[in-house]
């Protein structure tokens, strides 16, 4: 499994979604952006952990959020800087050819391949986000049709629908010819016995 670690405000000042946002409101650009990579995470079961520099939430070091599967946040203590903590969790990881780190920064970007990790700037991993989520909620709304295959009729061309049509209208008669002739040949029966029966009953009333 891939485990993403993110420079939180790193992200927000250098993509450009979140950048025309953190102008009005801070909280608001780092609200859209937890959002986004709660629902990126639940979706793709893919680790993330998004990094605060200390001083943005002194109360805890860190804190999983209940209710969000597969996204962690982290506040760094006192002064410590969200790169610090980043390049620290990388060196103590054990399966660092799984680790992707998320920053804009160089030094920590040669830091952290020097240990084995990948790198993606800011940019590109919000575009692979878009993409992702734009992808699995186009799969929601598609209709169940369309997921296995359009109807055959929906695949024909005019002409062979026409065609169909025809043999259908054409099957439909020689059923209605069968079934009138099987009502005819049981009505005729029916009058054969009927007629049989006068005639015992006649040779009844003239016996003494």
């Amino acid at each position: 499994m891939v485990t993403y670690y993110l420079d939180a405000y790193n992200i927000i000042h250098c993509s450009e979604p979140l950048r025309s946002i953190v102008h009005k409101s801070v909280d608001a650009a780092r609200d859209m952006l937890i959002g986004m990579l709660a629902e990126y995470g639940a979706l793709t079961g893919e680790q993330v952990i998004l990094v605060f520099d200390g001083g943005s939430d002194p109360s805890a070091l860190t804190d999983t959020t209940p209710g969000r599967v597969n996204l962690s946040l982290v506040y760094c203590e006192g002064r410590t800087s969200a790169d610090a903590y980043i390049e620290r969790a990388v060196f103590e990881t054990s399966d660092r050819l799984n680790v992707v780190v998320v920053t804009a920064d160089r030094a920590v970007a040669q830091s952290v391949r020097g240990m084995g990790a990948l790198v993606l700037r800011p940019q590109s991993f919000m575009d692979q986000i878009a993409s992702t989520l734009s992808e699995c909620r186009a799969r929601k709304r598609t209709p169940a049709r369309t997921k296995f295959g359009a109807a055959l009729s929906e695949r024909l061309s005019e002409q062979s629908r026409a065609t169909i049509e025809t043999l259908r209208g054409s099957v439909s008669s020689q059923e209605r010819c069968l079934s009138d002739g099987k009502l005819t040949k049981k009505g005729r029966a029916g009058r054969k016995t009927t007629g049989s029966q006068t005639i015992r009953q006649r040779d009844r009333s003239s016996q003494p």
